[in-house]
């Protein structure tokens, strides 16, 4: 059975408990209390952006200074949205000196002018087979162009270090040019946060196109 029958049958037995003395009674209240909603969201907007976020800083002291949604939550403009808000709020933020170091492999990857997108793939350096199928399929940045010619599509898989697949991942660099590879990253699963900061440092030092 279905949850609308079931919801359907419910309310039956419910109306039906009700005797009818009951249903007068409940009736206006039902309207008194739709009636008051209305007249208080036109009176007084539930979501006033000049008044205090109750729920936000219920308990203010000197050190808030955000307790408005206006304050809060500035209104998006185009300028806020621009490529260029977004430059100059990175370089804004404090410097801090990297401790990651890039192999050879990594050296010159990002060569275009322009990147629209950035397609970057955390990968084990023994999942070779894996990386193929993902250049074939999903991540085919010439069957993408094909679909997306004014785009520019860019494709990089950041793998680990791994001694046994150092001649192979060699020469998958050499033949596809996305590898990118860190020389002090563990492998365990634990630090895939630093990975993920590695790619970012990547995009900022050798892909800022």
């Amino acid at each position: 059975m279905s949850f609308i029958k079931i919801l359907i049958n419910y309310f039956q037995q419910r109306i039906r408990i009700l005797s009818l003395c009951r249903m007068i009674i409940l009736i206006p209240f039902i309207l008194l209390f739709v009636m008051y909603i209305l007249y208080s969201n036109r009176t007084n907007q539930l979501c006033d952006p000049a008044k205090p976020l109750w729920w936000f800083c219920s308990w203010p002291d000197p050190q808030t200074t955000v307790c408005t949604w206006n304050n809060h939550f500035p209104t998006i403009t185009e300028q806020i949205r621009s490529p260029e808000s977004y430059e100059q709020l990175l370089l804004s933020l404090p410097k801090v000196q990297s401790s990651f170091q890039f192999n050879n492999l990594t050296f010159q990857q990002c060569t275009e002018q322009s990147i629209d997108l950035l397609v970057f793939v955390i990968s084990k350096c023994s999942h070779a087979s894996i990386r193929q199928s993902i250049r074939r399929t999903w991540a085919n940045t010439n069957l993408l162009q094909i679909y997306f010619p004014h785009l520019t599509i860019k494709l990089l898989f950041l793998v680990d270090i791994d001694t046994k697949s150092r001649e192979k991942i060699i020469l998958e660099s050499n033949y596809h040019n996305d590898i990118v590879q860190v020389i002090n990253l563990p492998e365990q699963y634990e630090y895939v946060t630093k990975r993920e900061s590695a790619l970012y440092e990547f995009v900022l030092n050798k892909c800022k196109q």
